[in-house]
């Protein structure tokens, strides 16, 4: 069997909306963890990113103050939470 047929006959069975719920729920299991952490202090870290996307009303990408030196494109900006002690995303 070539790797093509392979992949037809994993996206047929994935085709399924029964099936491909089961894998994403048994995927989804690695993905996202909880903890349950102090949060009496946590560290912020803003940063920005240009993209070549039209800035739209009330998107998240905007024009403005650039750090890239290029106020011609839309900025997302990007914020990074850790805890302390353990500098935990």
């Amino acid at each position: 069997m070539k790797a093509n047929d392979r992949l037809a006959t994993i996206l047929r069975y994935l085709n399924q909306d029964e099936q491909w719920q089961k894998y994403e729920i048994e995927q989804g299991k690695h993905i996202i963890r909880v903890y349950d952490l102090s949060t009496e202090i946590v560290r912020l870290d803003a940063t920005t990113a240009s993209n070549y996307t039209e800035p739209i009303d009330r998107s998240i990408f905007q024009l403005g103050h650039s750090k890239d030196h290029r106020p011609d494109l839309a900025q997302v900006k990007i914020m990074l939470v850790t805890t302390d002690p353990l500098a935990i995303l």
